[in-house]
């Protein structure tokens, strides 16, 4: 018989945009519904662009309608990544409220570019000349790949499960109360989830 011993560490993740609701996909190099592609240079240009000093969400491209700020505007693979803040406006609650019970709202990008015909009859836009203007809520986005990816959970572990881990933690080895301490973590976001 063989015996490994590790240690967990179960810790609930600090957010990354702390007012945000949640990580999205706000595009992506692949395809989209009209075989139009923005390529990973464009991606690259946009993150690098608008990374620090965030990009302007609308609702249903409407400038007249802005609902908040995609902040931590990053690349993971080939997809751009934002964390939405929404304002604290009656849009803004309106949207957090059609998230929290599940509404599919997707993400849209608002641009200028250049395009080249690509193999499916779409168009590729190039990093060259790309030009972002906005990025939205929608209901039916372009790209499939443009939904919530993470949403952000307000965790709360019971008193007696705070108490518990606080006061037990775990020795080097100790499989069985690393065990306890995640399903305790997995629990609390079961139970964060169905609220």
């Amino acid at each position: 018989m063989i015996t490994k011993t590790f240690s967990i560490a179960v810790e609930k993740a600090a957010p990354t945009v702390p007012d945000s609701v949640g990580s999205w996909v706000i595009s992506s190099s692949n395809y989209d519904r009209v075989n139009d592609r923005i390529t990973q240079p464009a991606l690259k240009s946009i993150a690098a662009e608008f990374n620090s000093k965030g990009l302007i969400c609308l609702y249903q491209h409407d400038a007249d309608r802005p609902v908040g700020v995609w902040k931590n505007v990053r690349m993971l693979g080939d997809k751009l990544v934002a964390d939405l803040v929404l304002a604290k406006t009656n849009l803004g609650e309106m949207l957090k409220e059609l998230l929290a019970v599940g509404t599919p709202i997707g993400a849209s990008i608002g641009f200028r570019a250049k395009g080249k015909q690509n193999e499916k009859g779409g168009l590729d836009f190039l990093a060259d000349g790309f030009s972002m203007l906005e990025t939205s809520l929608v209901s039916v986005p372009a790209n499939a790949d443009a939904v919530m990816i993470a949403k952000k959970f307000n965790i709360q572990l019971p008193v007696e499960s705070v108490q518990e881990l606080d006061q037990k933690p775990a020795a080097s080895g100790d499989i069985n109360g690393a065990i306890r301490r995640a399903k305790l973590a997995i629990l609390a976001v079961n139970r964060s989830q169905r609220k």
